[in-house]
């Protein structure tokens, strides 16, 4: 289950970041599967999403002139 968790803290940093699409319908079918784990798997993915829109801030800050 250790990977499930990875793979939507990624999916949520990437689609934070450089690939336009939805980590929510990986969310909600995670969900689905393992309902008792919402709360971990809504921690990764919300950890992915502010670590993929702090990258965004990195990179408008320093390499945007």
């Amino acid at each position: 289950m250790e990977e499930v968790y990875f793979i939507l803290f990624l999916s949520s940093l990437l689609a934070a970041t450089l690939l336009p699409f939805s980590s929510e319908a990986l969310l909600v079918t995670l969900a689905g599967i393992d309902i008792d784990k919402v709360w971990t798997l809504f921690l990764f993915g919300s950890a992915g999403n502010i670590l993929g829109r702090v990258i965004n801030w990195l990179l408008g800050r320093f390499f945007i002139l």
